[in-house]
């Protein structure tokens, strides 16, 4: 059980990608809830931002002492080495924090429990829950549909855009496609893996490696083989998605399956998802389905990011809250 009458959230990097959105989640979810910011850079002042509309100053997590009193730390940008360290070792001394981490590699992948929208049923220990990578929100919820359908392997392909990256990745995007059209040979790379911008690379080895684990986590017994690109696209995520089940499948099952599921829709007649199509909402779209055999196949696209954050990181803290 949460030990404040009014629990309180201590959010870091609230001006991040994901920490702005969160926090207007939260605003909305928790009205009486008591609100903690940090930053989690390399740098000791103050920053200078706006949260649920008016300006306001956001201090370094300089000493994870600060954090004393909170039920619940949300975690929405990597933080600079030595902040993730403070914060691993406060929360150690504080076993009853929740830490809900919402970044992409992870602050500590290998002790916290991978999540979709709720905290998985009998688990014991640290309350530390791993958010899963925005890409595999669009293939978890089909997955989720065909459940009765006993998926026994799964063969993934994910498209990445630079949105994984942050905003620095989508600006710097965008001053790769400007060089490319005028000619100009890309300025150097400082966030993204490549020059992306009309074109597309394998993820890294880490970045694959730890999707494959979190898979893993998230469908023991499934048997998955896992390709995954970088793409020069700025926001949502898609995939091409192949499940093998225990037996031969029937098409009108499976569209009745998906449809079943909330947040998961079938595309319309005529409709083309794209990536672009599904910036800002909360649906995954399926679309193309295919059977043969025990095999199913679909192309998915989704915004992963609102899909599997701000909204994931509030239903999260309601179950947190109510343990």
């Amino acid at each position: 059980m949460l030990q404040h009458p009014q629990f309180t959230l201590s959010i870091l990097d609230p001006a991040s990608l994901l920490g702005s959105e969160a926090v207007a989640a939260l605003w909305k979810a928790f009205p009486a809830a008591r609100r903690k910011f940090f930053h989690t850079s390399a740098e000791d002042e103050h920053l200078v931002t706006e949260i649920a509309g008016e300006a306001a100053l956001v201090p370094s997590l300089a000493d994870a002492g600060d954090l004393a009193g909170s039920d619940v730390v949300i975690a929405t940008s990597q933080p600079a080495p030595a902040a993730a360290a403070a914060l691993l070792a406060w929360l150690r001394t504080n076993p009853g924090v929740a830490l809900i981490d919402g970044t992409q590699q992870g602050i500590a992948p290998d002790e916290s429990i991978p999540v979709f929208n709720m905290p998985p049923p009998g688990k014991v220990g640290r309350r530390w829950f791993h958010i899963a990578d925005p890409a595999l929100w669009g293939p978890g919820r089909f997955l989720q549909a065909l459940a009765p359908l006993q998926p026994r392997e799964l063969h993934l392909t994910l498209l990445l855009p630079v949105s994984s990256f942050g905003e620095a990745g989508v600006e710097e995007l965008a001053k790769q496609a400007a060089g490319r059209l005028s000619g100009r040979t890309p300025s150097r790379l400082e966030v993204l893996p490549a020059i992306l911008a009309f074109d597309l690379a394998p993820a890294s080895a880490a970045r694959h490696t730890a999707i494959d684990g979190q898979l893993a986590a998230l469908f023991p017994g499934l048997t998955c083989q896992l390709h995954a690109i970088e793409v020069g696209v700025f926001h949502g995520h898609s995939t091409v998605v192949g499940v093998r089940c225990e037996a031969p499948v029937d098409h009108s099952e499976v569209v009745a399956l998906v449809r079943s599921v909330p947040g998961l829709r079938v595309a319309r007649r005529n409709e083309r998802p794209q990536p672009s199509s599904t910036v800002g909402t909360e649906d995954v779209v399926c679309a193309d389905v295919g059977c043969v055999g025990a095999w199913v196949s679909a192309w998915l696209v989704a915004d992963g990011l609102r899909v599997g954050g701000a909204q994931a990181i509030t239903d999260i803290v309601a179950a947190v809250r109510a343990s």
